[in-house]
């Protein structure tokens, strides 16, 4: 077993020492220089999103929260005692989030276009450190060459690509879901307790790292037992730090009743495996395959002779396996769960393809994932979106699509503001805070005649259009089709009475202005 293990280890040397990767270890000789190569190469990559203001739940999510903050003065009952719920227009969806505390104070001192630049740069620094930790986990196990490949790889999928162009919580919690793995490796119980904690103030999905971290030390503790180790792998404190962030979290979830809960159980499995089959055809198609190939991977790479020795051995490998595993069960059961969600699962998943496949097979497939990745950043090879969500956020940001409805949403607002600021304008969800939020970016000033149809936010002047009343004739009509017409007493659609004002299809479904016909 000892003479297996020194020769895995001897391999993994050849490996690293393989021609083939020098020029990989000259150019990546240090983690702060592949941080800095990465960053640079982001940022210029991003340069022109980099004023970009907040879309879709960023928008009525955490940005709305920490206006409403700012619009009370920081009056904490109103946030979490007193404000309506999310279905009756409320603005507190956002505070469970650290990062909305955080965007609270920048909107006391900062202007709106200093707080999403300094944003960006912020989600565009994660993106690359995420990217660089990837890196680092993987070089001293296969070799810069196959490491940059695959982490590589993880950071061009679409889905990923597209989010360090934007604002949302996703790649900051996926930043430190990798601090945490890299604190893991390392041993470094405490950092990595710290890391989870950070993981989940930054969005609730960071309690999956706190289950698989206890499944693991499970699983290790059997392990070390039926190879007589037990002494030697675990003491009392690395167990409690261990199992800590789990129970902090659960203290913070169910005792205070701190962020949105989490759905689970047998009535949702049917509704879960079935959005996870509709995503994987429209948005994360990759990610989705990558769940049974995983579970292929890891089960011909564990369950072998030396199994309890195995586990022991590859410690990290077993870790990313629970983790990533545990993830998709999460995203099943839980009833809400959206396609960027599995931000959280990139580079686990692609380190895990990395470490256990046979190294020519990793090599081969990395650079399909690679090219396709490359290829594919605003959707080339993705499925047409059906028109009825053809500008919903939540499909769009599969690939950096989005930006273009980004695009199209700051156009309209700016048109609207310029030629029909005094106008009644009928619209829903997000467009609602757009054109009465300055502080979104979108307008400079509230436009002062707009109705909403089903919710209207609190932390705007819009009003709600009336149960059973139509849409007055004369009034503007903003409508884009998305699930939020879910949400709609009133169908926003066009008839063949009204007349087209504006509009813009630099998407295969267009976004409408219209006025209402007599």
């Amino acid at each position: 077993m000892a003479v297996a293990e020194t020769s895995e280890r001897h391999t993994e040397t050849e490996l690293a020492d393989a021609p083939e990767n020098n020029l990989m270890q000259r150019l990546f000789c240090s983690p702060n220089r592949v941080f800095l190569i990465s960053f640079v190469l982001l940022l210029l990559y991003n340069i022109e999103a980099i004023q970009d203001p907040p879309y879709w739940d960023e928008i009525v999510g955490r940005f709305n929260t920490a206006i409403l903050l700012k619009q009370t003065g920081w009056d904490f009952r109103q946030l979490f005692v007193l404000e309506p719920g999310y279905y009756e227009g409320g603005s507190a969806i956002g505070k469970s989030f650290l990062l909305t505390y955080v965007e609270a104070v920048m909107y006391a001192v900062l202007p709106p276009a200093a707080i999403f630049v300094l944003l960006h740069v912020m989600t565009i620094a994660l993106a690359a450190l995420a990217f660089t930790l990837s890196f680092v986990l993987l070089e001293k196990r296969v070799g810069a060459g196959l490491a940059g490949l695959w982490s590589g790889a993880a950071a061009m999928l679409p889905m990923w690509n597209g989010q360090t162009a934007a604002l949302g919580n996703d790649v900051p919690a996926a930043a430190a879901v990798m601090l945490g793995l890299y604190a893991f490796d390392r041993e470094r119980y405490g950092w990595c307790c710290g890391w989870v904690l950070l993981a989940y103030l930054l969005k609730s999905t960071g309690i999956i790292l706190a289950l698989a971290l206890v499944t693991w030390a499970v699983i290790a503790a059997v392990a070390a037992w039926r190879t007589s180790r037990v002494e030697r792998q675990f003491s009392g404190r690395d167990i409690s730090l261990l199992v800590g962030p789990l129970l902090l979290i659960i203290g913070l979830r169910f005792g205070v009743d701190y962020g949105e809960g989490m759905e689970g159980g047998a009535q949702h499995l049917a509704q879960g495996l079935g959005r996870v089959m509709g995503y994987g055809k429209l948005c994360i198609p990759l990610l989705c395959l990558s769940v049974p190939v995983l579970i292929l991977v890891s089960a011909g790479f564990f369950l072998r002779k030396g199994l309890w020795a195995r586990i022991l051995a590859h410690r990290l490998e077993l870790m990313i396996t629970i983790l990533v595993l545990g993830f998709w069960a999460s995203f099943v059961l839980y009833v809400h769960s959206l396609p960027r969600y599995a931000s959280f699962a990139v580079f686990p998943t692609a380190m895990a393809m990395c470490l256990m496949l046979p190294r020519r097979v990793a090599t081969g497939l990395g650079m399909v994932v690679l090219c396709w990745g490359a290829i594919n950043q605003h959707g080339l090879l993705l499925p047409k979106l059906p028109s009825y969500v053809g500008r919903s956020g939540e499909y769009l940001e599969r690939s950096r699509e989005y930006l273009e409805d980004l695009a199209s949403n700051r156009a309209l607002c700016k048109y609207l503001e310029e030629n029909h600021f005094e106008r009644t304008i009928v619209t829903k969800y997000p467009h609602l805070h757009m054109l009465c939020l300055p502080e979104l970016g979108y307008v400079s000033r509230a436009l002062p005649n707009v109705v909403g149809t089903g919710l209207a936010p609190t932390t705007g002047a819009a009003k709600l259009l009336p149960k059973g009343q139509v849409i007055p004739a004369g009034a503007l009509v903003l409508y884009a089709p998305s699930t939020f017409d879910l949400l709609c007493d009133v169908s926003l659609m066009p008839g063949p009475k009204d007349r087209l004002i504006e509009g813009d299809q630099s998407l295969a479904t267009p976004v409408l202005i219209y006025e209402r016909g007599q």
